[in-house]
């Protein structure tokens, strides 16, 4: 279906289903029903006040658009042959005589009294529309007597009203204040020779020739102190303010960058500005920069700027992007690990991100539109005194089709490589995949819906249509460590195999192979496996949550609680997940094996808390399973245990209710048990009775159809009138046999009733109403269930720190990672015995960088997997293999271990490692980890050491170097970094046995001088000829010496030259 705004009666209600519109539909829809609702208004020619309106007084400030001078440009140059001449596309066409504007005076008075540039006036006119689309009501327009901000004033008045559809009696009018203008900073001679009213009236601009400016312009002075402008810049912002409240307008200043701050006192009743401060602010004020604060009766509060917000949420995974029109930047973040019961990390993006719109799927669960809808209410009681909060709080629900991944991918591609055609090419595909994670699906599609969504609301849009964004970057919710798939794989934290059993494989045809979770789970329930692998998926930062599950592990793992442990494990073993059990009771689809599993849940929950409760030494484990309602589940589970006959249920296969419940229920019953007898003794007296003689007889009592008189098939009998009997009633045949009703089965029929069926439906009357009340303490079970997963997975961990002999890590916020005697989780269940080595790295004593160099094989990638492996624990709140360890909290972990490259990305292996050595440069903060193997041996040897050395140079100069550890066999690169006391060589230990080398696996401070190929080859099964060719090349290489072929001499070489 289509939708055509203009055709839309604003008269009348039109109500369309969400879910049937596409987003431009959809966008268009509600943009019809903003401009019908200012049409109205508009049309009737009076002002908000005059309507008796009762509008929220507003005012907001914008500094003016592009100068003609931006970009270092001088105005004089226009000037060269004694009148104005454009230079260039974004110059005027032409500019507003001045007197003597020919004259070098009036060449300067351009200078100090800057123009618009074409680009400004354009954009300054986007704005003004941008305003109207958002329903933001201008009833006054001020200007800084500057000719820049006039004319971006009237631009904003011409956008605005080609929106708005204003008539010609009221029309806006910029009315001129002198006290608007800038503060000098001392570098103004004069003050500007400002143009009259009479001059821009002469050029069209629609100014108010009426209006006397608060602030006269005589009082302006050069040399004004910067406490003097404050105080002026104050004392103008708060007239406007009361002339906003009085007559309950909103109100547009339109000034220059140094003004900005003077709303922040209005609000704020801040001190002045330390002056360096002030110009560090003024010089980051963009053009067109707008703020704007609303009265809410008793005070002034800021309105924040519109941040739109686009979520998907699929298979456990969130992805989401916003667009910050403050800041014209777009922020993603890739695919996260959540849980559909409790959103934990859904309710942290909106608390951080705060939007104003969030965009959303029509087919989002149930449950995750409720949380939206709630934030949403709850952002509007927080701001009660807005009167207009629902237009400043958007829900906007996209259809599904929308969301489809090809599409938003080929938008994405599109919006990176600035190309406007319908089809992106490879490279565009290759340069988006290095900007964004592609392989991040959920994040793909709420990034490509919000470009859309962009493309057709915002006014921030270039001649393409396509939103203004100054960069694309990514985004972490707060305490949260960043990873990205690549660190998992790399670090093995996760290993897919192939399940060998068709049927016992998961729904990917995989099964968890040999890593580091499948090494720590040791979980008894399925939720606390499930519950696991998010704490695996989404280490933190936050210290209080980590010294907690420390605290927990640390006590469940002493001798003296392993008692614990055993008491708790089997009850544990009985929790299943109540979500699913929850949506079929919704759903009225519940079966007897969901009462089973939900009985003996809610019971285990309740044996877990009285456990806990009664041991006060263990209150540190989970102090939130002191909130459980104990009263609360013991209620429901004995409600259950009283209504439900568990072995009916599972004998019948449906829901059964116990006997002593319902009255009526157990007189059914005992009448369907006496049935058989009962029919025996009627039939009995009914077969003498019977119009025609027959051998047997039997009375049969069938649901819903009742009672009936079954008889023996006749052989004579060929045709259905045959059946036809006087004084019964011929019903049908099954078995041979006929079937017939009289009017003493209708009697049955009557005095017994529908016995099943009255069963079933009073029983079904019982289980809704036993639905409804678990349904209603469903919270509780869930928070329940939830803290029995923790406790599962607390337990979990502590059985793999007591068996593999982990340590406690000290947690802490600085800078430093100091670990003695690690080991790598993984890598010594392999190998024994394994040799242990430190990790230290800090700002001051250790250095923050370590170039690793050494022989092949002689285990440098195993220690740098060690490093990310034990910071990476100390993040879940784990115990890590080592002697002792201090760590401090990191931000990021950044991979390159080894290659990623996919046919699916067109990317070649060598793109692949500079795309993850990219993002760590990209993101990195002096509070990362970044680990690098062998970068650069994908290409040439000279652009590899070029490429490593580049990067490495980067971060040592940088003032905020992040921890760095890096192994290479390019031994040049040693010799081109610069000295520095953040920078550290280590290598690892070997041992020389005539030409055997043998490695000891101890890291120790120093270079490496030689790789030990040959020995690597040898031991990797080469055949000795070719391992001793190769010691021959490299000693020659050494040396300096000529190569001769393996066998050949110098005669034969000489011969070999002749012919």
């Amino acid at each position: 279906m289509s939708v055509d705004p203009e055709e839309i009666d604003p008269k009348k209600t039109v109500r369309i289903p969400m879910n049937t519109l596409n987003t431009t539909q959809c966008l268009a829809l509600k943009r019809a029903k903003k401009r019908n609702v200012r049409r109205t208004l508009k049309h009737s020619g009076r002002s908000n006040k005059e309507n008796g309106l009762n509008a929220t007084p507003k005012i907001m400030m914008m500094r003016h658009g592009e100068r003609l001078d931006s970009c270092h440009f001088d105005i004089r140059q226009c000037f060269q042959k004694g009148v104005y001449t454009p230079l260039q596309l974004n110059h005027p066409s032409c500019l507003q005589l001045r007197s003597n504007g020919e004259l070098p005076e009036g060449v300067d008075a351009w200078v100090e009294d800057t123009p618009l540039s074409n680009m400004g006036r354009a954009a300054a006119f986007l704005m003004g529309r941008a305003l109207a689309r958002e329903e933001e009501t201008l009833d006054y327009v001020f200007a800084s007597p500057a000719y820049r901000c006039v004319e971006t004033a009237d631009e904003v008045v011409r956008g605005y009203e080609s929106e708005c559809d204003f008539l010609p009696d009221v029309k806006l009018k910029v009315k001129i204040e002198d006290g608007l203008f800038e503060y000098g900073f001392g570098r103004l001679s004069r003050v500007p020779p400002f143009l009259s009213l009479a001059a821009f009236k002469e050029e069209q601009y629609c100014v108010d020739e009426d209006y006397v400016p608060f602030f006269p312009r005589e009082q302006l002075s050069v040399d004004e102190t910067y406490l003097q402008f404050v105080r002026r810049s104050q004392a103008v912002v708060e007239h406007f303010a009361e002339f906003s409240i009085t007559n309950r307008c909103c109100t547009l200043l339109v000034s220059h960058a140094p003004y900005m701050d003077s709303l922040t006192s209005l609000y704020k009743g801040k001190e002045p500005r330390n002056p360096k401060e002030w110009i560090r602010l003024v010089q980051n004020t963009p053009y067109l920069y707008m703020r704007a604060l609303k009265w809410n009766g008793k005070k002034w509060f800021c309105c924040p700027p519109p941040i739109v917000l686009c979520i998907y949420l699929s298979n456990q995974k969130l992805g989401a992007a916003y667009y910050d029109t403050d800041s014209s930047k777009i922020f993603t973040l890739n695919d996260v690990a959540e849980s559909m019961d409790e959103f934990s990390l859904l309710i942290d993006v909106l608390n951080q991100v705060r939007p104003t719109t969030i965009l959303f799927s029509s087919k989002a669960d149930e449950r995750l539109c409720k949380l939206i809808n709630d934030f949403q209410n709850n952002k509007c009681q927080q701001n009660g005194e807005v009167e207009d909060a629902e237009n400043e709080n958007d829900l906007i629900v996209v259809a599904a089709s929308e969301f489809e991944l090809s599409r938003c991918k080929n938008t994405v591609q599109q919006f990176i490589s600035s190309v406007s055609s319908d089809h992106a090419s490879v490279e565009d595909k290759i340069r988006a995949t290095l900007f964004v994670d592609m392989e991040s699906v959920c994040m793909i599609r709420a990034l490509g819906v919000l470009i859309n969504y962009c493309e057709i609301e915002s006014a921030s849009t270039d001649h393409f249509g396509r939103p203004v964004a100054f960069c694309l970057r990514s985004f972490e919710v707060n305490d949260m460590l960043v990873m990205d798939d690549n660190a998992y794989e790399s670090l093995q934290i996760f290993k897919k195999q192939f399940h060998p059993s068709v049927y016992k494989a998961g729904r990917d045809g995989f099964k968890e192979g040999f890593g580091l979770f499948s090494v720590c789970n040791r979980c008894c329930s399925s939720v606390g496996a499930a519950k696991l692998r998010r704490w695996f998926l989404r280490p933190t930062r936050n210290l209080n949550k980590l010294k907690q599950r420390l605290d927990s592990i640390e006590i469940l793992s002493c001798d003296s609680n392993f008692h614990f442990i055993q008491a708790i494990q089997k009850p544990l073993k009985q929790i299943k997940s109540v979500t699913a059990i929850f949506n079929r009771l919704r759903a009225a689809k519940v079966n007897p094996s969901d009462w089973i599993s939900l009985y003996k849940t809610i019971n285990a929950c309740i044996f877990v808390a009285e456990f806990l409760k009664n041991r006060k030494n263990l209150k540190v484990i989970l102090s939130e399973m002191y909130d459980i309602s104990l009263e609360k589940l013991q209620k429901i589970s004995s409600l259950i245990n009283e209504l439900v006959d568990f072995k009916a249920m599972v004998e019948e296969r449906q829901f059964a209710v116990k006997s002593g419940i319902d009255r009526t229920l157990d007189e059914k019953k005992e009448l369907l048990k006496r049935l058989p007898e009962l029919l025996t003794e009627v039939i009995k007296s009914e077969v003498d009775n019977l119009p025609f003689p027959i051998a047997a007889c039997t009375c049969v009592y069938i649901p819903t159809i009742g009672y009936l008189i079954a008889v023996p098939r006749s052989s004579s009998c060929s045709k259905d009138g045959d059946y036809e009997k006087p004084g019964l009633e011929f019903m049908f045949i099954t078995n041979d046999r006929v079937h017939y009703k009289n009017e003493t089965m209708r009697q049955l029929d009557a005095e017994l009733g529908d016995v099943k069926l009255d069963i079933k439906d009073l029983e079904s009357s019982i289980m809704i109403s036993l639905q409804n009340f678990v349904l209603k303490h469903a919270t509780v079970i869930q928070h329940a269930v939830e803290c029995a997963a923790t406790i599962d997975c607390l337990i979990s961990m502590a059985l793999t720190a007591r068996e593999y002999n982990w340590v406690r890590p000290e947690l802490v916020e600085e800078n430093v990672i100091d670990v003695s005697g690690s080991r790598h989780p993984l890598q010594e269940l392999c190998t024994a015995p394994f040799v242990n080595n430190s990790v230290k790295s800090d700002e001051n004593e250790f250095g923050k960088m370590h170039v690793l160099t050494g022989p092949n094989a002689c285990g440098k990638s195993v220690y740098l997997k060690q490093v990310g492996l034990l910071v990476y624990l100390a993040h879940i709140g784990s115990f890590v293999p080592a002697s002792s360890a201090r760590i401090g909290l990191v931000d990021r972990i950044c991979t390159r271990l080894h290659s990623t490259g996919s046919i699916n990305d067109g990317m070649s292996t060598f793109a692949a490692d500079v795309k993850q050595v990219a993002m760590a440069t990209k993101y990195a903060t002096k509070k990362s980890l970044i680990i690098i193997d062998e970068f650069g041996k994908g290409t040439l040897t000279d652009v590899g050491v070029a490429l490593l050395g580049a990067c490495l140079t980067y971060w040592l100069e940088r003032d905020k170097c992040p921890h760095v550890f890096v192994s290479t066999h390019l031994y040049r690169l040693l010799n081109i970094l610069p000295e520095s006391p953040l920078l550290r060589y280590k290598t690892m230990k070997v041992m020389r046995q005539g030409e055997d080398v043998l490695f000891l696996y101890s890291i120790c401070d120093g270079q490496a001088t030689e790789s030990y190929a040959a020995c690597a080859a040898s031991k990797a099964g080469l055949p000795e000829r070719v391992c001793n060719r190769i010691r021959q090349v490299c000693q020659n290489q050494k040396r300096g010496y000529q190569l001769f072929r393996p066998e050949s001499t110098a005669e034969d070489i000489k011969e070999e030259f002749k012919r």
